[in-house]
């Protein structure tokens, strides 16, 4: 932009001479036209433009509209280009100063602060006529300068600090059409010090490795240089040094079955140790198939990759002996036993990943890159499907997960958005069988003889989950959209049903004429058949937070229900006269009146 004091050729001595020269020829009242033809209209005082007025340079057909101030172009106005340009805000003598707006018909259009004809200051800058592509933050003499997020035309935004044009600082950088993200140090515009990147691979049907590629290290001109830590998508990864982007030098590789292996690594290529035979060769690690290199494959390239791991790879199947030991007896546990386990899974690898895919669903939007990975709600839905919680309950069945899957933090055990991986998924499953199986017990009102762990697991498998897996009745999923308006509240819910496990109040208003106690103890019955029959319910049952949901879900659509005349949702097995539930309510408020920790306790 040419400096505007030169482009408008406002010399106060120039306008003089030319209004005293030309005073019986050209004057009017307000309107002056100069011997360059420049063209002025509007307010004088003292023979000086000076108020509102309109000036035109003939020459280039430069146009302004605004404040004059003693010959100078100060206050507000616009000025307008003959290709259809224009400003619109302040001027300090005849430059962009102060606030305003510049629009050009390309669609490009700039709001924010100006000084001396710069944009400097705050400010917002659109690319494009649909304000898709932008730069929204601090300017410093025309350049973006400071804190500000960069939308670039491909979808990708970039979010932190700016030096002369060029990201440089703390920032976030996030491919949005690849699916990847850089958040960390900058220079120059390119990754430099310490920062983490990930990204995820689009993935077929059957691949279940949910977790992104991620490196968290030292860059240097955006690559990997120095020490940093990778992990890869099926749980292992790599700390050590790095050059040029690969791995370079000393490094140690922690798998994720949690063996530790120190190597020494050349441009990426592990240098075998003929004296340790653990984990040498590549397969072994179980990472021949995890690329760490950046995600440039070519779409024919990233195809065949793709097959070969959903032809070839089991690993995310395999069990983890640390994790099945404290659920195996001491006379079973033994390779050949392991070894029987390990082969029924793998046999019915095509079962588990169905079962998994359908629960991994339920409830959720679907995601881009075709990652499906189960909540713990999702998997208590299987439980609950299986009918495992008829001869137990579901917070027994959580003890028993929790044993080698649980967190210190007792709050977080049942927390609904706790990820199950499928690798996780098949340990539980071999878990739940060695704890159901290999004991004396009734299952499904018939007697069940102890037997080994991996006859147990064939139990399991053929008489639980195949028969009764993805034949899901529940509310909470019966219908698919309401399934997902259903979970916009479960986070919520969750915060108060870990309120109520330590609440010992029972006065919440929650109970009327629409939703009866008989009602609430009803439903609480037929969904958790460990309570007892409605007449002998067990107010002391254990509720984990899948119960309590389900339950309170039915409760919230229980008036629709009764306004239709329509029995109650079908997980309710059996149902009582209105006679006999007015009585037992009657009786069960005075029980419950008479207990200081009266209610279900939550687990």
């Amino acid at each position: 932009m040419p400096n505007l004091v030169q482009l408008f050729g406002l010399d106060e001595v120039l306008i003089r001479r030319s209004i005293l020269k030309s005073v019986n020829v050209y004057f009017q009242t307000d309107n002056l036209c100069f011997q360059n033809s420049n063209l002025y209209e509007g307010e004088l005082r003292n023979g000086l433009l000076h108020g509102k007025g309109k000036f035109t340079w003939s020459d280039d057909g430069v146009c302004y509209t605004g404040d004059f101030s003693n010959n100078e172009i100060s206050g507000t106005g616009r000025i307008e280009w003959p290709d259809g340009s224009y400003y619109e805000g302040e001027v300090v003598r005849g430059m962009r100063h102060g606030q305003g707006t510049y629009f050009h018909p390309s669609g490009l259009r700039y709001v924010g602060q100006w000084n001396n004809g710069k944009k400097h200051g705050k400010g917002r800058l659109e690319y494009n006529s649909n304000g898709s592509s932008f730069y929204e933050g601090e300017w410093f003499q025309g350049m973006r300068n400071g804190y500000g997020l960069y939308r670039y035309p491909k979808g990708a935004t970039y979010e932190g600090f700016w030096q002369a044009g060029k990201r440089s600082g703390d920032g976030t950088l996030h491919w949005t059409d690849r699916d990847e993200i850089y958040t960390g140090t900058w220079v120059d515009g390119k990754q430099h010090g310490l920062g983490c990147h990930a990204w995820h691979i689009l993935r077929v049907r059957t691949t279940q490795y949910s977790l992104p590629n991620v490196y968290d290290g030292q860059w240097k001109n955006g690559k990997r240089s120095g020490l940093g830590t990778f992990h890869y998508p099926n749980g292992s990864k790599y700390v050590g040094y790095w050059e040029n982007n690969l791995k370079h030098g000393k490094g140690t590789l922690i798998l994720k079955d949690g063996r530790i292996c120190e190597r020494q690594f050349v441009e990426d290529r592990l240098v075998s140790c003929a004296e340790d035979s653990q984990a040498n060769e590549s397969d072994q690690l179980g990472l021949e198939r995890l690329d760490t290199r950046m995600p440039l494959w070519t779409e024919k390239q990233f195809k065949s990759a793709q097959l070969e791991l959903q032809l070839c790879d089991t690993s995310d199947s395999n069990l983890l002996e640390h994790y099945l030991r404290p659920h195996i007896a001491e006379p079973y546990y033994n390779d050949l036993e392991l070894r029987s386990l390990q082969n029924f899974v793998t046999a019915n690898l095509p079962s588990l990943r169905c079962i998994y895919q359908f629960y991994g669903r339920l409830g959720m939007e679907r995601l881009p890159d075709n990652t499906i990975i189960m909540r713990y709600i999702q998997f208590c839905q299987l439980l609950k499907d299986c009918r495992l919680h008829e001869h137990t309950s579901l917070a027994a069945l959580d003890r028993i997960i929790a044993i080698s899957y649980g967190t210190d933090d007792v709050d977080q055990i049942q927390n609904p958005e706790r990820l199950v991986s499928f690798g996780t998924f098949v340990n539980v499953l071999v878990i739940l069988a060695c704890n159901l199986y290999t004991c004396e017990q009734t299952v499904y009102t018939r007697k069940v003889e102890p037997c080994k762990p991996s006859e147990a697991l064939v139990c399991l498998m053929t008489q639980a989950i195949l028969p009764h897996a993805c034949k899901t009745v529940s509310p909470l999923y019966s219908d698919e959209n309401k399934a997902l308006v259903i979970m916009r509240f479960m986070e919520s819910v969750y915060q108060f049903f870990r309120f109520l496990v330590h609440l010992r109040s029972k006065d919440l208003k929650l109970l009327d004429e629409d939703l009866p106690v008989g009602f609430v103890i009803e439903i609480l019955c037929g969904s958790n058949p460990s309570a007892g029959p409605f007449k002998e319910c067990d107010l002391d049952t254990e509720l984990t937070f899948f119960d309590f949901f389900e339950a309170l879900v039915q409760c919230a659509t229980l008036p629709l229900v009764k306004s239709k005349s329509s029995p109650l949702p079908a997980i309710v097995e059996t149902k009582p006269s209105r006679e006999e539930v007015r009585n037992t309510e009657t009786e069960l408020i005075e029980q419950t009146e008479l207990k200081d920790d009266s209610g279900m306790s939550a687990h």
